[in-house]
C-alpha cells in the first residue's frame, strides 16, 4: 500500500489521517472478527460449562467487557502498522522504495518467537499434564481396584443387607463381597488414643467401617497378623486394624510390636490392633498416605462392594440388578466402579487436559498464521532473487532449504526461550501432586522438533 499511502500525502493527506484511517481498519476488522467469535462462543457456552463444572453466562457487564476487549485488540493489532506506514516518504512511497530499518525487521520476528514461545510452552505443558494423569491412572495405589463395583446401601437397605449379600454372593461370577462404609472420595477423620500417646496428645485419624471381606476384595496385603475373622466374635468390639503408617504415627517401632496394642475410640469402643496392612492410596495422589483405623461397625456400612469376574461384565449387571430388584424392588440398582471413583479424584486435571489441549492448537495455529504472514512478505520481498537463482540453476528444494533456514532459526531461539519456563511451570504444578511422574528430558526435545517440523511444514 505504500504508493496509495504516497498518493495520499501528495494530496494533503496529514499523518494523523493516515494513523486514524489504519487504525479505523484494524478495529473494523477486529468487530467482524467480534461478531465471529460471540456466534462461536454463545453455542459453545454451555458445553463449556459442563466441561468445567462452571456456570458462566453472557450479562450485561460481560457485553461491555466484551466490546472493550474488541476495541483494544484492534487498536493494539493496527497501532504499530499505522505508525509505520503513516512515516513512510511520499516520493519513495510513489516510486515503490521501501526500505524496513532494523527496529521493524526485528519487531516482525520478535513477533513471530513470542507466538512460538508460547506454543511450544503450551505444547510441553500438555505433554506433562498427559504424562501426570496416566502415571495416576496407571500407579498402583496398593489396592486392586479393578473389575470393582460398589453398590449404594440407602436407608431402606439397611435391614435388608446380609440377605442383599447372601443373594448376591451366589452368582458365580461374584469373586469377593463386602459390607464396609469405605469411599475414594472421603473418609471421615474420627479422634482416639493410641497405646502410649499421653491423653493431652490424642490422635486425629481417618477411620472406615469394614466387614471381614473388605481387604480381601480389594486385594490389600497384610505385613503383620490377621484380617478381621468370623471365628473370633470378639472382632465385632473389640478389634481394629491399621497401616504401615499409623504405626509409625503412633509411634510402635514396627509393624509385629503393634499387634495387640490398645487403643481407644472416641465413641466409646475400646480394642487391639489385631493386624497391620500394607500402606494403599485411600484418597488422592495429591496427598501423602495418612495413618488409617479400621474396624468393625455395621452401623456404618453404607455400600456394598464386589469383585467380579472380567468376562461378560454387562451380562453380571443385569443379573445383580435381577437379584437387587427382587430383594429391594423399592430402590434403584445404583453402582460406580471403584476405578471410576479414583479418577474422578482428577476430574479438574481431566478437565485441564481438556481445555490445554484446545488452547495448544488453537496457539500452534496462530502461531503458524503469523509465522505464514512473515514468510510470505519476505519472499514477495525476494521475489527477483529467487527468480535470478532459478535462471542459474537453482532447485526448488535448494530455494525452500535457503529460506527456511532463517525461519527455522527463530522457531529454535523460540524452543530456548520456552523450554524453562515450560519446566518451571511444569514444576509449580507437579508440586500439587505428592505422587508425581518425573519430567523426561524427551519431552521437550519432541515439542521442540514438532514445532520445528509445523513451522517448515508452514514455510
Amino acid at each position: 500500500r505504500a504508493r496509495e499511502i504516497g498518493l495520499r500525502k501528495v494530496i494533503g493527506a496529514k499523518r494523523i489521517q493516515l494513523i486514524l484511517q489504519f487504525l479505523g481498519e484494524s478495529v473494523f476488522v477486529a468487530n467482524i472478527a467480534g461478531i465471529l467469535a460471540l456466534i462461536l462462543v454463545l453455542p459453545g457456552l454451555s458445553l463449556f460449562n459442563r466441561l468445567l463444572g462452571t456456570t458462566l453466562t453472557m450479562n450485561s457487564a460481560m457485553i461491555w467487557l466484551y466490546l472493550s476487549i474488541i476495541l483494544i485488540t484492534g487498536i493494539l493489532a493496527g497501532i504499530y502498522p499505522a505508525i509505520l506506514m503513516s512515516s513512510f516518504a511520499p516520493i519513495r512511497s510513489l516510486k515503490g522504495r521501501i526500505s524496513h530499518n532494523l527496529v521493524d525487521i526485528l519487531f516482525r520476528k520478535g513477533l513471530v518467537i513470542f507466538q512460538f514461545s508460547v506454543a511450544i510452552t503450551l505444547i510441553i505443558g500438555t505433554f506433562i499434564v498427559l504424562n501426570q494423569l496416566d502415571f495416576i491412572q496407571n500407579h498402583h495405589i496398593g489396592m486392586n481396584k479393578e473389575q470393582v463395583i460398589s453398590v449404594e446401601l440407602k436407608p431402606l437397605e439397611f435391614s435388608k443387607r446380609e440377605v442383599l449379600l447372601r443373594e448376591i454372593n451366589r452368582n458365580p461370577r461374584v469373586v469377593e463381597s463386602s459390607l464396609n462404609g469405605f469411599s475414594f472420595k472421603g473418609i471421615s477423620n474420627i479422634t482416639l488414643l493410641p497405646e502410649g500417646t499421653p491423653e493431652k496428645e490424642m490422635k486425629a485419624c481417618p477411620v472406615f467401617a469394614a466387614d471381614e471381606n473388605f481387604f480381601k476384595t480389594f486385594q490389600v496385603e497384610f505385613v503383620a497378623g490377621r484380617d478381621f475373622a468370623k471365628d473370633h466374635p470378639t472382632d465385632l468390639n473389640e478389634a481394629f486394624i491399621v497401616n504401615e503408617t499409623a504405626v509409625k504415627e503412633f509411634g510402635w517401632k514396627t509393624p509385629q510390636q503393634a499387634i495387640g496394642k490398645h487403643i481407644i475410640w472416641a465413641f466409646g469402643k475400646e480394642g487391639k490392633v489385631i493386624g497391620v496392612v500394607k500402606d494403599f492410596n485411600f484418597s488422592s495422589l495429591k496427598e501423602n498416605i495418612q495413618p488409617l483405623l479400621v474396624h468393625i461397625y455395621p452401623q456404618w456400612y453404607s455400600s456394598l462392594t464386589l469383585r467380579l469376574k472380567t468376562d461378560n461384565l454387562s451380562s453380571t449387571l443385569r443379573q445383580l440388578e435381577s437379584t437387587w430388584k427382587e430383594i429391594s424392588p423399592q430402590s434403584p440398582f445404583s453402582y460406580s466402579f471403584a476405578e471410576d471413583d479414583f479418577n474422578s479424584l482428577y476430574q479438574s486435571e481431566m478437565n485441564m487436559r481438556t481445555v490445554l489441549s484446545a488452547f495448544t492448537l488453537l496457539s500452534v495455529f496462530v502461531a503458524c498464521l503469523g509465522l505464514f504472514g512473515l514468510a510470505a512478505f519476505t519472499i514477495r520481498q525476494r521475489c527477483r532473487e529467487i527468480g535470478i537463482r532459478k535462471v542459474l540453476g537453482a532447485s526448488v528444494n535448494g530455494i525452500v532449504q535457503l529460506l527456511s533456514k532463517d525461519f527455522l532459526k527463530l522457531v529454535a531461539i523460540s524452543v530456548c526461550l520456552a523450554v524453562p519456563v515450560a519446566w518451571y511451570l511444569a514444576n509449580k504444578w507437579l508440586q500439587n501432586f505428592a505422587y508425581k511422574t518425573t519430567i523426561h528430558w524427551w519431552l521437550f526435545l519432541v515439542a521442540g522438533l514438532l514445532a520445528l517440523l509445523i513451522a517448515f511444514a508452514t514455510v
